[in-house]
């Protein structure tokens, strides 16, 4: 699939800080990332659900007439991923996403913890979210 193209950089990679349960909760919130490396599933999730954050940081459910949903945050990480010129749909990855989560599971340490610190970026910076929704209308991922 051709995808409509730009590119961005991550300020500072950040690494997370699994906690006793195996989830960070920090590092990239509003985002968690769980480490289930050593379950059964054999994989990492990051997973947004946090809809008092959006509420309290953007008073709606909608910026820029752009749906905040599981499937609209999933939508917005694929651009983040296609705008830093990473595969938006590599096999390491499997979107998992329903509509009162997002939810994404990735089968490498590495490609997730990327993901993370490019979502966490933009969910937090109203400017590179706007890109992220420009760049998820053009490609499709809006739904």
């Amino acid at each position: 699939m051709s995808y409509n193209r730009s590119f961005t950089k991550i300020n500072a990679i950040k690494q997370p800080k699994f906690d006793e349960n195996s989830s960070d909760q920090e590092t990239f919130a509003p985002f968690i990332l769980d480490n289930c490396m050593d379950s059964e599933w054999k994989d990492v999730r990051l997973i947004f659900g946090e809809w008092e954050w959006l509420e309290e940081n953007f008073g709606t459910e909608t910026f820029d007439g752009y749906y905040f949903n599981g499937y609209g945050l999933q939508g917005l990480v694929m651009a983040v991923r296609l705008d830093a010129n990473l595969d938006v749909e590599p096999e390491t990855i499997h979107y998992n996403s329903e509509g009162d989560i997002c939810n994404i599971h990735f089968t490498e340490m590495a490609e997730a913890i990327t993901t993370a610190n490019l979502a966490s970026e933009m969910i937090k910076d109203k400017a590179q979210l706007q890109r992220a929704i420009q760049i998820a209308r053009e490609n499709g991922f809006e739904d």
